[in-house]
């Protein structure tokens, strides 16, 4: 399984400026972080943040006695940057934190840079996943706003080997404001038929059994139609 998220950025310079830039801030073992550039496109550039980190492990032995143990450990972002009227960055398999991946580009680029977390609508992506890339089969969802009896909100999930979605409007039936918050399906028709997804609406991505390359490029297209 892979897992992929984005994020909503802008930058002060076209991609050829941001490479220059990243250029400069190359990886080196004695400053313990920088990026590692692997691909440059017209309109992209993809490689790899990397964070140094010196660790150390106390450990006793049977006669008490007190051994310090160092070791080397490295936590790596996996990113593209993609230029067009709506900037994302990509990140492949995020770690626990990519937030010294995201300072040092606020740290590089200055105030003219900006970035923010995505919020997705996932009716519309459903929607728009169907019409580009094949019908789903949605086994699970989780919905929240969901009015009760005026009162209160509530969540709701649903799990099922059938469309979830019939479900969800008999249990629903006439309320309209409520939000998609993830999903999970399969797909069972064109090229994609067997794939899984399961997608949330701050845009992590997790999928199975899909060609990755061919998913990626029309997925970026419907997450910018989505926000």
């Amino acid at each position: 399984m892979k897992t992929y998220k984005w994020l909503i950025c802008s930058f002060p310079m076209p991609i050829r400026g941001i490479v220059e830039k990243l250029s400069m801030h190359i990886y080196d073992e004695n400053d313990g972080n920088g990026f590692i550039l692997a691909q440059i496109r017209e309109n992209s550039v993809s490689g790899k943040f990397v964070t140094k980190k010196n660790n150390e492990s106390k450990i006793k032995d049977p006669f008490g006695n007190e051994n310090v143990i160092k070791f080397v450990s490295y936590e790596t972002t996996v990113f593209t940057i993609f230029e067009d009227e709506q900037w994302l960055i990509e990140i492949e398999n995020p770690g626990r934190s990519i937030k010294p991946f995201l300072n040092m580009l606020i740290k590089i680029f200055g105030f003219n840079f900006y970035i923010e977390e995505l919020n997705i609508n996932l009716r519309l992506v459903i929607d728009e996943i169907e019409s580009k890339l094949g019908k789903l089969n949605i086994s699970k969802i989780e919905v929240t706003d969901i009015n009760i009896k005026n009162k209160g909100l509530g969540i709701l999930t649903i799990k099922s080997q059938v469309d979830s979605r019939t479900l969800l409007e008999n249990e629903i039936l006439n309320q309209k404001f409520y939000k998609f918050k993830s999903f999970q399906g399969t797909f069972i028709s064109k090229e994609l038929s067997g794939g899984w997804i399961e997608l949330k609406s701050n845009s992590s991505l997790n999928v199975k059994n899909i060609p990755t390359t061919l998913f990626l490029e029309s997925f970026r297209d419907i997450i910018r139609n989505c926000i």
